[in-house]
């Protein structure tokens, strides 16, 4: 093992099972003893293991990122690729304030549509996404020929947010 390297490091074992032994123990910092525990989410990319922290600080990553994609099943090739340019649609939740790219609220609306479809969602629902009155809602919904159900829970027809609408 040697002499301590520097103040900032510390005895570490290889395996952290084993005892604390001249083979088993090396010299660590504090950030290589955190990444050696047995909850760290190991990733193996290209034959190469290496902890997923530390494969988003090689890559300018969140590790926070990283993760989502990989629970999310990308390709090893798209994992360490940049952030979208623009946003894309799915993340312009207000056509008009994203500051890469603009989007029509038509736009972000056929965006819905695809991502949408099939699926019975509310007038609110719309609204958070679109960030536009309710109204105008009703009206684009019209426009396309979608109908607008009262919340089959409520007797009455309800206010517009109770609304459904069958995309």
């Amino acid at each position: 093992m040697g002499e301590r390297p520097g103040p900032e490091y510390s005895i570490e074992r290889k395996d952290g099972n084993g005892n604390y032994e001249p083979s088993n123990c090396k010299w660590a910092t504090l950030t290589e003893q955190n990444r050696n525990r047995c909850n760290t989410r190991l990733l193996t990319v290209g034959g190469v293991t290496k902890p997923l922290v530390q494969w988003a600080e090689e890559n300018g990553l969140q590790a926070n990122t990283l993760e989502q994609r990989v629970s999310r099943g990308w390709a090893e090739k798209d994992l360490f690729s940049p952030k979208r340019q623009g946003h894309g649609i799915a993340c312009s939740i207000n056509p008009c304030t994203c500051r890469r790219k603009k989007f029509s609220k038509e736009e972000v609306w056929q965006s819905l549509l695809k991502r949408w479809a099939g699926r019975t969602v509310t007038i609110k629902q719309i609204q958070n996404r679109l960030l536009i009155p309710q109204a105008e809602i009703v009206k684009l919904c019209k426009g396309l020929g979608l109908t607008i159900h009262p919340d089959p829970a409520l007797k009455s027809y309800p206010r517009f947010g109770r609304q459904t609408v069958q995309l």
